[in-house]
Protein backbone atom coordinates (compact mmCIF):
# COMPACT_ATOMS: atom_id res chain seq x y z
CA UNK A 1 0.00 0.00 0.00
CA UNK A 2 2.70 2.34 0.89
CA UNK A 3 4.67 1.99 -2.26
CA UNK A 4 1.10 2.77 -4.49
CA UNK A 5 0.74 5.52 -2.43
CA UNK A 6 4.34 6.87 -3.00
CA UNK A 7 3.64 6.60 -6.71
CA UNK A 8 0.54 7.87 -6.87
CA UNK A 9 1.79 10.59 -5.28
CA UNK A 10 4.57 10.90 -7.75
CA UNK A 11 1.95 10.99 -10.51
CA UNK A 12 -0.03 13.40 -9.52
CA UNK A 13 2.30 16.21 -8.45
CA UNK A 14 4.47 15.26 -11.28
CA UNK A 15 1.50 15.77 -13.19
CA UNK A 16 0.46 19.00 -11.48
CA UNK A 17 3.96 20.45 -12.09
CA UNK A 18 4.34 19.72 -15.51
CA UNK A 19 0.83 21.20 -16.58
CA UNK A 20 1.38 24.36 -14.25
CA UNK A 21 4.67 25.13 -15.80
CA UNK A 22 3.26 23.87 -19.64
CA UNK A 23 -0.52 25.25 -19.58
CA UNK A 24 0.02 27.57 -16.08
CA UNK A 25 3.02 29.71 -17.47
CA UNK A 26 1.42 29.67 -20.87
CA UNK A 27 -1.98 30.91 -19.62
CA UNK A 28 -0.37 33.17 -17.36
CA UNK A 29 2.61 35.00 -19.40
CA UNK A 30 -0.15 34.55 -22.54
CA UNK A 31 -2.49 37.46 -20.70
CA UNK A 32 0.10 39.62 -19.09
CA UNK A 33 1.80 39.88 -22.38
CA UNK A 34 -1.46 40.59 -24.29
CA UNK A 35 -2.27 43.48 -21.39
CA UNK A 36 1.37 44.62 -21.88
CA UNK A 37 0.89 45.16 -25.26
CA UNK A 38 -2.23 46.63 -24.40
CA UNK A 39 -0.94 48.98 -22.03
CA UNK A 40 1.59 49.88 -24.68
CA UNK A 41 -0.79 50.63 -27.03
CA UNK A 42 -2.68 52.94 -25.04
CA UNK A 43 0.27 55.14 -23.74
CA UNK A 44 1.37 55.16 -27.70
CA UNK A 45 -1.89 56.63 -28.84
CA UNK A 46 -2.39 58.99 -25.64
CA UNK A 47 1.33 60.10 -26.61
CA UNK A 48 0.46 60.71 -30.18
CA UNK A 49 -2.38 62.35 -29.06
CA UNK A 50 -0.63 64.95 -26.88
CA UNK A 51 1.80 65.63 -29.57
CA UNK A 52 -0.37 66.22 -32.04
CA UNK A 53 -2.48 68.67 -29.85
CA UNK A 54 0.70 70.61 -29.16
CA UNK A 55 1.69 70.71 -32.82
CA UNK A 56 -1.81 72.05 -33.10
CA UNK A 57 -2.36 69.61 -36.21
CA UNK A 58 -5.85 69.68 -36.59
CA UNK A 59 -6.31 65.68 -36.79
CA UNK A 60 -7.44 63.46 -33.31
CA UNK A 61 -5.93 60.06 -33.39
CA UNK A 62 -8.77 57.99 -31.58
CA UNK A 63 -8.88 57.30 -28.29
CA UNK A 64 -7.71 53.93 -26.61
CA UNK A 65 -7.95 52.63 -22.91
CA UNK A 66 -6.30 49.72 -21.75
CA UNK A 67 -8.13 47.34 -19.84
CA UNK A 68 -7.84 46.11 -16.36
CA UNK A 69 -4.93 44.06 -15.53
CA UNK A 70 -5.83 40.24 -16.08
CA UNK A 71 -6.83 38.34 -12.74
CA UNK A 72 -4.16 35.65 -11.92
CA UNK A 73 -7.03 33.43 -10.48
CA UNK A 74 -8.71 33.08 -13.69
CA UNK A 75 -5.34 31.11 -15.50
CA UNK A 76 -4.88 29.13 -12.28
CA UNK A 77 -8.53 27.92 -12.20
CA UNK A 78 -8.52 27.40 -16.35
CA UNK A 79 -5.05 25.60 -15.54
CA UNK A 80 -6.61 23.75 -13.09
CA UNK A 81 -9.79 22.43 -14.79
CA UNK A 82 -7.19 21.80 -18.31
CA UNK A 83 -5.32 19.46 -16.23
CA UNK A 84 -8.52 17.36 -14.24
CA UNK A 85 -10.32 17.03 -17.89
CA UNK A 86 -7.22 16.37 -20.13
CA UNK A 87 -6.06 13.86 -17.62
CA UNK A 88 -9.53 12.55 -17.10
CA UNK A 89 -10.42 12.29 -20.85
CA UNK A 90 -6.32 10.52 -21.59
CA UNK A 91 -7.11 8.12 -18.71
CA UNK A 92 -10.79 6.90 -19.97
CA UNK A 93 -9.18 6.68 -23.65
CA UNK A 94 -6.27 4.85 -22.06
CA UNK A 95 -9.05 2.21 -20.09
CA UNK A 96 -10.70 1.58 -23.99
CA UNK A 97 -7.71 1.12 -25.77
CA UNK A 98 -6.16 -2.05 -26.50
CA UNK A 99 -3.54 -3.67 -24.49
CA UNK A 100 -2.45 -4.83 -28.18
CA UNK A 101 -2.22 -1.85 -29.73
CA UNK A 102 -0.02 -0.32 -26.15
CA UNK A 103 1.81 -3.74 -26.43
CA UNK A 104 2.62 -2.89 -29.94
CA UNK A 105 3.68 0.07 -28.91
CA UNK A 106 6.42 -0.98 -26.62
CA UNK A 107 8.04 -3.95 -28.52
CA UNK A 108 7.54 -2.45 -31.90
CA UNK A 109 5.29 -3.17 -34.86
CA UNK A 110 8.28 -5.98 -36.33
CA UNK A 111 8.32 -8.06 -33.51
CA UNK A 112 4.96 -7.87 -32.74
CA UNK A 113 4.08 -9.01 -35.93
CA UNK A 114 6.30 -11.79 -35.22
CA UNK A 115 4.38 -12.58 -32.01
CA UNK A 116 1.53 -15.04 -31.50
CA UNK A 117 -1.66 -15.85 -28.69
CA UNK A 118 -1.09 -19.08 -26.72
CA UNK A 119 -4.49 -20.97 -27.53
CA UNK A 120 -6.83 -22.61 -24.65
CA UNK A 121 -5.48 -25.79 -23.92
CA UNK A 122 -1.68 -25.21 -24.76
CA UNK A 123 0.07 -26.35 -21.42
CA UNK A 124 1.77 -22.85 -21.58
CA UNK A 125 -1.82 -21.45 -21.49
CA UNK A 126 -2.82 -23.83 -18.59
CA UNK A 127 0.55 -22.84 -16.40
CA UNK A 128 -0.28 -19.45 -16.24
CA UNK A 129 -3.85 -19.86 -15.92
CA UNK A 130 -3.11 -21.75 -12.77
CA UNK A 131 -0.85 -19.27 -12.02
CA UNK A 132 -3.49 -16.50 -11.92
CA UNK A 133 -5.92 -18.52 -9.96
CA UNK A 134 -2.89 -18.85 -7.26
CA UNK A 135 -2.54 -15.20 -7.27
CA UNK A 136 -6.23 -14.42 -7.09
CA UNK A 137 -5.98 -12.01 -10.23
CA UNK A 138 -9.15 -10.95 -11.71
CA UNK A 139 -10.22 -10.20 -14.94
CA UNK A 140 -9.15 -11.39 -18.72
CA UNK A 141 -5.81 -12.44 -18.91
CA UNK A 142 -4.12 -13.10 -22.32
CA UNK A 143 -0.47 -15.10 -22.73
CA UNK A 144 1.15 -13.73 -25.96
CA UNK A 145 4.93 -14.74 -27.10
CA UNK A 146 7.19 -13.17 -29.33
CA UNK A 147 9.77 -14.92 -31.81
CA UNK A 148 13.30 -13.49 -30.50
CA UNK A 149 15.95 -14.47 -28.61
CA UNK A 150 16.53 -11.34 -26.52
CA UNK A 151 15.00 -12.15 -22.25
CA UNK A 152 11.66 -10.43 -22.48
CA UNK A 153 9.06 -10.80 -19.95
CA UNK A 154 6.73 -7.96 -19.30
CA UNK A 155 2.85 -7.51 -17.96
CA UNK A 156 0.38 -4.99 -19.08
CA UNK A 157 -2.80 -4.38 -17.01
CA UNK A 158 -6.02 -2.15 -18.03
CA UNK A 159 -9.76 -2.38 -16.19
CA UNK A 160 -10.80 -6.26 -16.59
CA UNK A 161 -8.36 -6.95 -18.63
CA UNK A 162 -4.40 -8.21 -18.63
CA UNK A 163 -1.52 -9.31 -20.99
CA UNK A 164 1.71 -11.07 -20.33
CA UNK A 165 4.75 -11.07 -22.63
CA UNK A 166 7.66 -13.61 -22.90
CA UNK A 167 10.08 -14.17 -25.45
CA UNK A 168 10.92 -17.65 -27.13
CA UNK A 169 14.38 -16.94 -26.25
CA UNK A 170 13.71 -16.72 -22.56
CA UNK A 171 11.02 -19.26 -22.64
CA UNK A 172 13.59 -21.80 -24.06
CA UNK A 173 16.43 -20.85 -21.63
CA UNK A 174 14.25 -21.45 -18.52
CA UNK A 175 13.60 -25.42 -16.46
CA UNK A 176 9.89 -25.60 -16.05
CA UNK A 177 10.18 -24.50 -13.23
CA UNK A 178 12.02 -21.72 -13.40
CA UNK A 179 8.91 -20.53 -16.32
CA UNK A 180 6.99 -20.96 -13.53
CA UNK A 181 9.09 -18.41 -11.22
CA UNK A 182 8.87 -16.26 -13.92
CA UNK A 183 5.10 -16.49 -15.09
CA UNK A 184 4.63 -15.46 -11.16
CA UNK A 185 6.46 -12.83 -10.90
CA UNK A 186 4.57 -11.06 -13.96
CA UNK A 187 1.49 -12.05 -12.52
CA UNK A 188 2.26 -10.41 -9.26
CA UNK A 189 2.37 -7.21 -11.97
CA UNK A 190 -0.95 -8.04 -12.81
CA UNK A 191 -2.61 -8.72 -9.71
CA UNK A 192 -1.58 -5.28 -8.64
CA UNK A 193 -2.40 -3.61 -11.75
CA UNK A 194 1.25 -2.01 -11.88
CA UNK A 195 1.78 -0.78 -15.54
CA UNK A 196 -1.94 0.75 -15.04
CA UNK A 197 -0.12 3.09 -12.93
CA UNK A 198 2.38 4.19 -15.51
CA UNK A 199 -0.71 4.71 -17.91
CA UNK A 200 -2.22 7.00 -16.05
CA UNK A 201 1.28 9.58 -16.22
CA UNK A 202 1.03 8.56 -19.96
CA UNK A 203 -2.40 9.17 -20.44
CA UNK A 204 -1.69 13.04 -18.87
CA UNK A 205 1.19 13.85 -20.67
CA UNK A 206 -0.53 12.92 -23.78
CA UNK A 207 -3.29 15.02 -22.45
CA UNK A 208 -0.86 18.04 -21.40
CA UNK A 209 0.56 18.30 -25.29
CA UNK A 210 -2.72 18.03 -26.94
CA UNK A 211 -3.50 20.89 -24.76
CA UNK A 212 -0.43 22.79 -25.40
CA UNK A 213 -0.70 22.00 -29.02
CA UNK A 214 -3.90 24.15 -28.97
CA UNK A 215 -2.88 26.80 -27.27
CA UNK A 216 0.33 27.43 -29.40
CA UNK A 217 -1.89 27.09 -32.82
CA UNK A 218 -3.74 29.92 -31.18
CA UNK A 219 -0.68 32.08 -30.63
CA UNK A 220 0.14 31.34 -33.79
CA UNK A 221 -2.59 31.88 -35.23
CA UNK A 222 -3.08 35.56 -33.69
CA UNK A 223 0.49 36.21 -34.95
CA UNK A 224 -0.45 35.43 -38.36
CA UNK A 225 -3.76 38.02 -37.91
CA UNK A 226 -1.31 40.43 -36.98
CA UNK A 227 0.83 39.96 -40.10
CA UNK A 228 -2.27 40.02 -42.69
CA UNK A 229 -3.37 43.34 -40.97
CA UNK A 230 0.17 44.29 -41.72
CA UNK A 231 0.62 45.29 -38.14
CA UNK A 232 4.41 47.19 -37.12
CA UNK A 233 7.18 44.46 -38.10
CA UNK A 234 8.96 45.19 -35.48
CA UNK A 235 6.42 44.83 -32.86
CA UNK A 236 5.49 41.45 -34.44
CA UNK A 237 8.81 40.38 -33.55
CA UNK A 238 8.95 41.40 -30.77
CA UNK A 239 5.94 39.12 -29.82
CA UNK A 240 7.59 36.35 -31.92
CA UNK A 241 10.38 36.79 -29.79
CA UNK A 242 8.67 36.83 -26.61
CA UNK A 243 6.93 33.85 -27.38
CA UNK A 244 9.73 31.91 -27.85
CA UNK A 245 11.03 32.96 -24.67
CA UNK A 246 7.87 31.48 -23.03
CA UNK A 247 8.04 28.68 -24.81
CA UNK A 248 10.92 27.79 -23.93
CA UNK A 249 10.44 28.24 -20.47
CA UNK A 250 7.37 25.63 -20.58
CA UNK A 251 9.77 23.17 -22.48
CA UNK A 252 11.94 23.38 -19.90
CA UNK A 253 8.89 23.33 -16.84
CA UNK A 254 7.60 20.24 -18.19
CA UNK A 255 11.27 18.34 -17.89
CA UNK A 256 11.23 19.60 -14.29
CA UNK A 257 8.00 17.89 -13.69
CA UNK A 258 8.92 14.74 -15.66
CA UNK A 259 12.36 14.19 -13.86
CA UNK A 260 10.37 14.82 -10.29
CA UNK A 261 7.81 12.15 -11.56
CA UNK A 262 11.14 9.77 -12.73
CA UNK A 263 13.03 10.08 -9.64
CA UNK A 264 9.92 8.87 -7.72
CA UNK A 265 8.27 6.66 -10.31
CA UNK A 266 11.53 4.99 -10.67
CA UNK A 267 12.17 4.53 -7.02
CA UNK A 268 8.59 2.79 -6.39
CA UNK A 269 9.25 0.68 -9.74
CA UNK A 270 12.68 -1.09 -7.96
CA UNK A 271 10.56 -1.59 -4.69
CA UNK A 272 7.32 -3.23 -7.07
CA UNK A 273 10.09 -5.85 -8.76
CA UNK A 274 11.36 -6.84 -5.38
CA UNK A 275 7.65 -7.40 -4.35
CA UNK A 276 6.85 -9.21 -7.38
CA UNK A 277 9.91 -11.30 -6.61
CA UNK A 278 8.97 -12.25 -3.20
CA UNK A 279 5.64 -13.23 -4.31
CA UNK A 280 7.19 -15.39 -6.91
CA UNK A 281 9.59 -16.92 -4.32
CA UNK A 282 5.93 -17.58 -2.27
CA UNK A 283 4.49 -19.69 -4.64
CA UNK A 284 7.69 -21.72 -6.03
CA UNK A 285 11.09 -21.31 -4.20
CA UNK A 286 14.10 -19.31 -3.92
CA UNK A 287 16.32 -21.67 -6.26
CA UNK A 288 14.45 -20.57 -9.44
CA UNK A 289 14.47 -17.32 -9.15
CA UNK A 290 17.97 -17.22 -8.22
CA UNK A 291 18.84 -19.47 -11.30
CA UNK A 292 16.53 -17.08 -13.35
CA UNK A 293 18.42 -14.29 -12.41
CA UNK A 294 22.15 -15.97 -13.09
CA UNK A 295 20.53 -16.66 -16.69
CA UNK A 296 19.88 -12.74 -16.87
CA UNK A 297 23.72 -11.85 -16.28
CA UNK A 298 23.71 -8.13 -16.41
CA UNK A 299 20.62 -7.57 -18.05
CA UNK A 300 18.98 -4.54 -15.75
CA UNK A 301 21.95 -3.52 -14.04
CA UNK A 302 20.94 0.08 -14.13
CA UNK A 303 23.84 3.08 -14.50
CA UNK A 304 24.09 6.04 -12.42
CA UNK A 305 23.69 4.11 -9.20
CA UNK A 306 20.19 3.01 -10.11
CA UNK A 307 18.47 6.71 -9.68
CA UNK A 308 16.47 6.49 -13.26
CA UNK A 309 16.46 2.00 -13.35
CA UNK A 310 13.31 0.86 -13.71
CA UNK A 311 15.07 -2.52 -11.90
CA UNK A 312 17.34 -3.05 -9.04
CA UNK A 313 20.22 -4.56 -9.54
CA UNK A 314 20.11 -8.54 -9.97
CA UNK A 315 22.51 -8.97 -7.25
CA UNK A 316 20.37 -7.18 -4.88
CA UNK A 317 17.55 -8.99 -6.24
CA UNK A 318 19.19 -12.43 -5.11
CA UNK A 319 20.46 -11.27 -2.32
CA UNK A 320 16.46 -9.96 -1.26
CA UNK A 321 15.26 -13.54 -2.56
CA UNK A 322 18.19 -15.40 0.01
CA UNK A 323 16.95 -13.41 2.92
CA UNK A 324 13.43 -14.65 2.41
CA UNK A 325 14.82 -18.45 3.33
Amino acid sequence: MLIAAVRWIGIILGAALSWFMAVGILMHLSVWGWHFIDLGLSWALSELHFLLHASEIDWTPPRYLAGSAPDISWSLHWTLMFALGGTAAGILLNCFTSLKSQCRREIGNVMWADSEVIPKGHFLDDEVRAIKKRFGAGGALEFRVVRTDAPIAFAMSAPFRSLIVMSSGLLNSLTPQERQWVMAHEMSHVKHRDSFMASVWIASMKALFAVRTMFVGLINLKIKIMIRLRIWASLIHLIVLFWKGVLSITNMGVRLGQLFFLVIDRWTARRIEFRADREAVAHFGVSPGVDVMKKLGGVGEPLFGGLFATHPKISERIVKMREKK
